[in-house]
This record gives structure tokens, sequence and C-alpha cells, in this order.
């Protein structure tokens, strides 16, 4: 199983906000809090992220050597809609399941009530699923955990690792454990 994004998500906190939060006067430091906040963001957010979750609306694909047998989840959430589920059919073309096809609850997806996943032959990316996952509107708690991370790294410059900033022993990181996503 392989996990990439498609399209990135855009800042989910603006430079107003941080600024207001750093009180912060001038706009001179905006380059380098807008660096904090991308580096705050991505440590939490997406596939390589510590939440294992999806903060800012992104496009995601999913790649295996075959679908799951039956209902299986997505493995980053919070998914919004799936654009496109493929395979690999025996000749090597790529045919798209027409919608209808599958059923999609939360973060899990299935084949259609009397059908089953197509079977494709096992190889690598032989089956995906293209999905947009991320919060329309992110929860204001996340939001203040990437301000604080952010606010922690800006007082201490370069002398502090980004995960006592916003990594799980940290203030932020409190705001944060709710939304951790644990896999075994």
């Amino acid at each position: 199983m392989a996990l990439r994004v498609v399209t990135p998500p855009e800042p989910v906190v603006t430079w107003d906000e941080a600024k207001a939060h750093l009180r912060v006067e001038d706009d001179e430091e905006q380059n380098y809090v807008e660096g904090l906040i991308k580096a705050a963001t991505a440590h939490i957010d997406g596939p390589s992220g510590w939440l294992q979750r999806a903060i800012g609306v992104q496009t995601l694909e999913w790649t295996g050597h075959c679908f799951p047998t039956g209902e299986f989840d997505l493995p980053i959430g919070p998914v919004i809609s799936i654009e496109s589920i493929g395979y690999t059919d025996g000749s090597g073309s790529v045919q798209n399941l027409a919608e209808g096809a599958w059923v999609q609850a939360d973060d899990w997806l299935r084949p259609a009530h009397g059908t089953s996943w197509p079977s494709v032959r096992s190889e690598r990316g032989a089956a995906s699923v293209t999905y947009v996952a991320g919060y329309q509107a992110v929860p204001a708690d996340i939001k203040l955990a990437i301000l604080m991370g952010v606010a922690a790294l800006h007082a201490n410059r370069g002398d502090q690792p980004i995960e006592s900033a916003i990594g799980p022993k940290s203030a932020a990181g409190s705001l944060l454990s709710s939304y951790k996503v644990w896999r075994l």
C-alpha cells in the first residue's frame, strides 16, 4: 500500500491570525512566520504527519496491489469525497469504476450491495482510490494548537525541536491528542 498527496492543502492558519496571536506589529517577519506555519502544520498534517489525519483539504491517492476484501478504511481522513476508483485489468490498461459501484461512509469504502471489488492482477499500484480529505472548517482547537506551535518556535528560534513545540508532549499536543489516529 502507498499513499501520496496529489494536491496539497492550502494553509489552515493565515498570516493575519498568526500576526495577531504573536502580537507582531508589522509585516517584517511575514515570510519567516509563514514558514513556521508551514512547518508546524506539516508536522501534524497528512500521511506523514503526527496526527495521521488530513487537516487542510487535500487530494490523496491510495494505491495497492489489490483491493482489500469487502469494506476497507481509507488511511487518512476525514474523507470528504471520492474522486475515482481505478484498477489495472489484465491488459495493463486502467479502468475506472462507475460511480455507484461503491458505497462510501465516513472514512471507509465497500462495494455496492450485491457486488465485489474487481479482481486485479496482483502488482504494485493495480488498485487505486483518489479522494479528497480534510476539514472543510478546521476545528478551532487544531488552529489554536498550530498557533501555539508557531509561537513556541518563534520565541525559541533555532533552539527548539518541532516536537517540543507541537508534538505529543507539548501544550499544543494536548489540544491535538483527541485528533490523533492510532494504527496497529
